[in-house]
């Protein structure tokens, strides 16, 4: 199969295969996909995946409250005045009308309030009757996103973090992930990594910049270094996370073996 590495407008082979289904960086390509809605329901995804629903949301508003909105716009998100009967959209670029795409996004119902207008299957009436930008607003924040993104169970939580609002992001294709875990086994964790152990068999250590890391136990046998592989513990500002989850290639393309692509900056 190539759907995952090859546009699914044009065909493509795209510079970094995704996770999901995506597209090429072609402007008409972009534009189609979005017209399509090729697999896509905006009331299934508030109904069975709310959390991420409401995250991806989020993480638009954050961008914008950054400033890092200009890496990934949506400029094909139009509609039609219902009063002119003209194009009404956000703009795009240096003209982007970060103004309206703000006070867009500040009339979005809670998603409470939206699975109830999608049990009476009214949902994009009473967006568009909020603002005729909304729904198609909604629309692109989840069909623009290539990665995919799950809640952590209880059991998968880390409890230092005290937030169940945990969430974990693949970004990588299952090939990818089948030559990570390959070359895991045959890797060895890095003297710069070992020598900043501060716990001996513990698997904990302070690394550079404060980063705390955590080593595979696998990896530690009585002070010597065997295969294996290191977690690096690594924040990235909030309003970086809209463009990270659309943009699947690495920050640093240096950095080839790392599971979670959007954060192997820490490396």
């Amino acid at each position: 199969m190539t759907c995952n590495k090859n546009c699914l407008i044009c065909d493509t082979k795209l510079e970094w295969a995704s996770y999901k289904p995506s597209i090429c960086d072609k402007a008409l390509c972009q534009c189609s996909y979005e017209e399509y809605n090729l697999g896509f329901d905006l009331g299934k995804e508030i109904t069975s995946n709310p959390q991420v629903v409401d995250l991806l949301i989020s993480l638009l508003s954050a961008s914008i409250a950054a400033n890092r909105l200009l890496f990934v716009t949506p400029t094909a998100v139009k509609a039609t005045d219902k009063f002119t009967g003209k194009e009404i959209n956000f703009g795009s670029g240096e003209s982007l009308d970060v103004g309206r795409l703000t006070a867009t996004l500040n009339l979005c119902p809670s998603l409470a309030e939206m699975s109830k207008m999608v049990e009476k299957g009214i949902l994009k009436q009473e967006l568009n009757k909020l603002d005729p930008l909304l729904y198609s607003l909604l629309v692109w924040i989840l069909q623009s996103n290539r990665a995919h993104i799950r809640l952590l169970s209880k059991s998968e939580q880390m409890n230092e973090l005290k937030t169940p609002h945990q969430f974990v992001l693949l970004s990588s294709t299952p090939d990818r992930e089948k030559k990570f875990q390959a070359l895991k086994k045959g890797a060895s964790v890095s003297s710069w990594a070992a020598s900043r152990s501060q716990a001996a068999g513990t698997g904990t250590g302070t690394g550079k910049g404060g980063r705390k890391t955590n080593y595979n136990k696998d990896a530690q046998n009585d002070g010597k270094t065997l295969g294996g592989s290191c977690w690096a513990w690594h924040g990235s500002g909030t309003g970086n996370w809209h463009r990270y989850v659309r943009n699947t290639s690495p920050p640093l393309r240096r950095v080839l073996l790392t599971r979670a692509v959007p954060v192997c900056d820490v490396m």
